[in-house]
């Protein structure tokens, strides 16, 4: 398994494409003065991180830089001290789930 690569900035270009709609959304201004307007709102969607195989929680985003998120959210959780920690990371956009392979496999009543 390859690991995770650093790369160079992104320019606009590079970055995927929003998914958005439009919804009705009312909006008010400071004296309580509403008006109905077109709001647009990124869609989100569920993915499911997974640590060494084992299903640990499921977050809505917007379905994209899955590798990324997977390892912030452990590295930010514990689960990951340094880059070194990690052996790999499987991700599969459309089932919506990113599988972070560490070396060490402390049981998770540790970590939680």
């Amino acid at each position: 398994m390859e690991r995770i690569k650093k790369t160079e900035k992104s320019t606009e270009a590079d970055l995927p494409e929003e998914k958005v709609s439009a919804v009705s959304a009312w909006v008010y201004d400071r004296e309580g003065h509403g008006v109905e307007r077109r709001q647009w709102l990124i869609k989100e969607q569920a993915v499911t991180l997974y640590l060494n195989g084992r299903e640990i929680v499921t977050l809505l985003c917007a379905g994209h830089h899955l590798d990324e998120l997977a390892a912030g959210f452990f590295f930010a959780e514990g689960f990951l001290e340094t880059s070194a920690d990690l052996e790999g990371l499987e991700v599969n956009e459309a089932e919506g789930k990113v599988n972070l392979i560490i070396r060490s496999d402390m049981s998770l009543t540790e970590r939680l």
